[in-house]
């Protein structure tokens, strides 16, 4: 194989030479990709000409033969589509390497489940312990009392014992909710609750000194419904394992 310079082609292949015809613009877009010429020799890309011919066993001769008639190079660039696009402009197809380079902005992930905070663990493990030791005193108080008011004297002495117990389990109760806020992660009105519960235990010991039964009573009934509320969020509540 060699290659040639294509610079003719046979009317009797092509037909009659028809008359230049000015090429409607707008009508016709921009061409830029490459054309068949119809003699199966080559391709043009236009503008500019650059015509190339692929011939196997076709000898130069032949190509430039006079019954293989010439070319009408006018007519074949008149029938070209013509690029109206103004000057200065860049292909689209072509990447400019002096403009910048720009990054698209990533996205930010906002699929999914939002957050939980967990909750350490021990702090709440320690909180039900005391709570639930709590409760069972506080509610063998009313019994202890009720079997005093019956005759049996001997009982007002564990009575007392048991209201100390629970004046320092009301502390430690305070201490315990404070390391489940900080640094336990947990919610903090079990602190508000824990030091009401402290200070109505206070209240109720010095009333039942004093023998002030009117007062004594319904704290009394106040700190069982308390104990038993706190015990029974302690127990529902579930914190992350951590």
């Amino acid at each position: 194989m060699s290659w040639h310079v294509l610079r003719c082609r046979s009317t009797a292949d092509r037909g009659p030479v028809r008359p230049a015809r000015a090429p409607d613009v707008s009508t016709r877009p921009a061409a830029r990709s490459w054309h068949p010429t119809g003699t199966g020799h080559g391709m043009v890309r236009s503008p500019p000409f650059r015509v190339l011919a692929l011939t196997a066993q076709v000898p130069l001769e032949s190509l430039l033969s006079p019954s293989r008639g010439v070319v009408d190079l006018e007519e074949f660039r008149m029938s070209q589509p013509p690029d109206v696009r103004p000057a200065g402009s860049v292909d689209p197809g072509v990447r400019d390497p002096a403009a910048p380079q720009t990054r698209s902005p990533r996205r930010r992930p906002t699929d999914g489940p939002p957050a939980v905070r967990k909750v350490r663990r021990w702090p709440l493990i320690l909180l039900r312990c005391i709570i639930t030791v709590f409760l069972l005193l506080t509610l063998v108080q009313p019994v202890l009392a009720g079997m005093f008011v019956t005759g049996d004297v001997d009982l007002l002495d564990l009575h007392e014992i048991n209201a100390h117990t629970i004046s320092f389990l009301s502390w430690l109760l305070v201490i315990n909710t404070v390391l489940l806020w900080r640094p336990g992660r947990g919610p903090w009105w079990p602190l508000a609750v824990a030091v009401l519960v402290a200070f109505l235990v206070q209240l109720q010991s010095g009333s039942g000194f004093s023998r002030n039964l009117g007062l004594h009573i319904p704290l009394g009934v106040a700190l069982v419904a308390g104990a038993t509320a706190l015990t029974y969020w302690a127990f529902s509540y579930r914190g992350g394992r951590r």
